[in-house]
């Protein structure tokens, strides 16, 4: 694994690599690290529900983080208090917008 980008949170981290996978670990609560799970990850995990979407870029908040596709898509994930991922709920997964 060749990692290409490393961003850092308060309490999580992510890592892009060269194939456009992500890497995430920390602290998963509001759903942050875009497991589907909420529990604390200690060894730099795969986000498996990418399903192949191909990663570009990542940046992390206090608890949330964001990444930028190959094809412009935003995904973000975690605490939306304030509406800062622009979800419909106040904690999310997922949520995609278009450049």
């Amino acid at each position: 694994v060749h990692v290409s980008e490393l961003v850092c949170g308060v309490e999580h981290c992510l890592a892009t690599t060269e194939d456009g996978e992500v890497y995430v670990w920390g602290n998963g609560e509001d759903g942050r690290l875009g497991t589907g799970k909420t529990d604390w990850i200690n060894t730099p995990t795969q986000i498996s529900t990418l399903n192949g979407i191909r990663v570009t870029s990542c940046r992390a908040g206090v608890n949330a983080s964001a990444l930028l596709t190959e094809e412009g898509q935003l995904l973000a994930m975690g605490n939306n208090q304030f509406n800062k991922l622009n979800l419909a709920s106040r904690q999310g997964f997922f949520t995609r917008e278009r450049n």
